[in-house]
């Protein structure tokens, strides 16, 4: 792990110091208790991730990292996939943000059509 890399990362729930443990291959927030496991060189740092491990003591964490588990996919169709469910858009929320938008867009048409054309230029000085 470079220790350039150690400097800059903290833990993403406390924001507190990470130490390196090369045995286990993970970086440990002593704060927090969390494990962040490196994986490929690469630290994974969701904080799902280091609260896998946040009651195991040192000694027994997996060497090298599990991977990640992954999200059930469930097949819906022929050729779809549905999202897990906090990944799906709220439709609510979608249908009240297009409610504004049109309404914002009625409101500038409105008053474009309102505006009172501009005075004519003075003609010019010329004799």
């Amino acid at each position: 792990m470079d220790p350039k890399l150690l400097d800059i990362l903290v833990c993403p729930v406390t924001k507190g110091p990470l130490i390196f443990d090369r045995q286990a291959q993970e970086l440990i927030a002593l704060e927090s208790g969390l494990a962040y496991p490196i994986r490929d060189g690469i630290p994974v740092m969701l904080i799902e991730e280091g609260a896998r491990w946040k009651d195991t003591p040192v000694e027994a964490l997996p060497v090298p990292p599990p991977p990640a588990e992954e999200a059930p996919v469930v097949a819906t169709r022929a050729g779809e996939i549905a999202a897990p469910a906090s990944q799906q858009p709220n439709v609510a929320l979608l249908m009240a943000i297009a409610a504004l938008v049109v309404a914002l867009l009625l409101l500038i048409g409105l008053s474009r059509r309102r505006a009172t054309p501009p005075e004519a230029l003075p003609e010019p000085l010329v004799p």
